[in-house]
């Protein structure tokens, strides 16, 4: 609550809250109370992702070995479902898989990605799409930074830049990801989609 109150006082305008869903030990009831603690905080933008358990985390560790117990599949669908059912009767646009906003504030920041527009990753494990023209390109390419904070640091000071990867796109693979991307959508895709 106080970091919502603390961004809206830093940023006036649109709030977006994201939420995690699927924690260890997290039932439906706990999920819906906290959802809807959240929609008390935020009339503007809610994005649910279902908790990812990373190799090598703590928390994926004290899983695996039963210390803490994995929410079924069952209700990971329940919670999702409940999440949507609740948004949606409160007056939020279900416009994409994990996304709901209401009184038209989509996120144009997530509408790029969707859209398969040009968008940059800066910072350690940030994913980017464009054409770097700028270097003479004229083929769209997926470039991944660096995960490691201190290593994308010393990266960036040595060269300039922290990617760690860079790959071009084949005209297949763009059309791919407008298609997989666009799906994600409540518009979908349409016989006009051209790749970026």
């Amino acid at each position: 609550k106080r970091a919502v109150e603390a961004a809206r006082r830093l940023f006036p305008g649109r709030t977006s809250i994201d939420l995690i869903f699927g924690l260890p030990g997290q039932s439906r009831g706990a999920w819906a109370q906290r959802l809807e603690e959240a929609l008390g905080l935020c009339d503007d933008h809610v994005s649910l992702y279902q908790l990812t358990l990373e190799r090598g985390t703590v928390l994926a560790a004290q899983v695996s070995r039963g210390a803490l117990p994995a929410p079924p599949q069952d209700l990971l669908a329940d919670m999702y479902y409940t999440a949507c059912g609740m948004l949606v009767a409160a007056g939020f646009r279900h416009y994409e898989v994990s996304n709901f906003a209401r009184k038209g504030a989509l996120s144009s920041h997530n509408l790029s990605y969707w859209q398969a527009e040009q968008y940059i990753g800066v910072g350690p494990g940030a994913h980017g799409r464009f054409v770097p023209r700028g270097e003479g390109g004229c083929s769209r390419e997926a470039r991944v930074q660096t995960l490691e904070p201190d290593a994308w640091m010393r990266e960036v000071q040595s060269r300039g830049h922290g990617t760690r990867k860079r790959v071009v796109l084949s005209p297949l693979e763009q059309v791919e990801e407008v298609l997989a991307l666009g799906l994600r959508t409540d518009e979908g895709v349409t016989h006009e989609v051209r790749t970026p």
